[in-house]
């Protein structure tokens, strides 16, 4: 950790449509070592009217407000002993389209995108359902299309019932900004290694409406988590780049998204190759 990052105050916030606000709050004083901010002034706005105002202990503020789409939230933050913080991010509308899924080939489609002229970048997960309410998120999406950003794609292959893909991207498809006006469709092919004892019963696609705050986070920390393993030549070259945070004198990140869940069921589980 660079000297700059000691002795801040942390905030981390994701804000979502249909979830109630969650912020967290940490103090860093050493390298490494971040503890829950034991009282911290907080004044939380929503286009300009303030939602909460007052002081939190134990590092979070639970808040039993829903946050709204197109809404910009801006928020204040100080505890004795380090600067005042502040942060401020939007909600981007939920993006819908017309899914499909082709049990055979293992196969999703999205199309007819809707929101795609708002200047946001589209985040897509994928997730198998299970008996017992569990969800385990896929680790590989195969796909090839020309729209998809590189930033987690890797070499690969997938044949299955004469489908044959060269390439995956890992644990997400991202889509950047300037290349969502052009998406007509997508399709992917989602798969997971890790066997489940629990009898699956279907697929989640989360399609993820990226403020540009949750866009260039969540690319950074990815790509900070990615870095060559010292016995990797290409270490030697790799230069890491920071990652990404919106909070004015402090660390950390205060960001908006939209989610739209798509769900479908799975048949003759036996059959199933997933």
């Amino acid at each position: 950790m660079p000297s700059s990052s000691i002795n801040k105050l942390v905030l981390s916030a994701c804000l979502e449509t249909e979830s109630p606000i969650i912020c967290k709050f940490y103090t860093c004083k050493s390298n490494d070592k971040y503890d829950p901010a034991k009282e911290v002034n907080v004044t939380l706005k929503e286009d300009g009217q303030i939602i909460y105002q007052g002081i939190i202990n134990q590092g979070e503020l639970k808040l039993d407000y829903l946050p709204k789409a197109g809404k910009k939230y801006t928020i204040l933050a100080q505890s004795d002993g380090f600067m005042e913080i502040s942060a401020e991010t939007k909600i981007p509308p939920l993006l819908t389209c017309k899914p499909g899924f082709d049990q055979e080939k293992s196969m999703v489609t999205l199309s007819d995108f809707s929101e795609k002229h708002n200047g946001n970048s589209l985040w897509i997960t994928a997730s198998s359902l299970h008996e017992q309410d569990i969800t385990v998120q896929y680790q590989e999406l195969y796909s090839y299309n020309r729209l998809i950003d590189n930033v987690n794609r890797e070499e690969g292959s997938y044949v299955n019932n004469n489908i044959a893909i060269t390439g995956f991207y890992k644990s997400f498809i991202r889509i950047k900004k300037t290349n969502v006006p052009l998406l007509d469709e997508l399709q992917f092919v989602p798969f997971y290694e890790q066997k489940v004892s629990e009898k699956m019963t279907g697929i989640e696609i989360d399609i993820i409406n990226a403020s540009n705050e949750y866009d260039q986070y969540c690319r950074t920390y990815y790509q900070a988590l990615s870095i060559p393993s010292s016995g990797d030549l290409s270490g030697m070259f790799f230069q890491p780049s920071t990652v990404y945070s919106n909070v004015n004198n402090g660390l950390g990140i205060f960001a908006g998204r939209s989610v739209t869940k798509y769900l479908f069921s799975i048949t003759n589980q036996s059959d199933n190759k997933q």
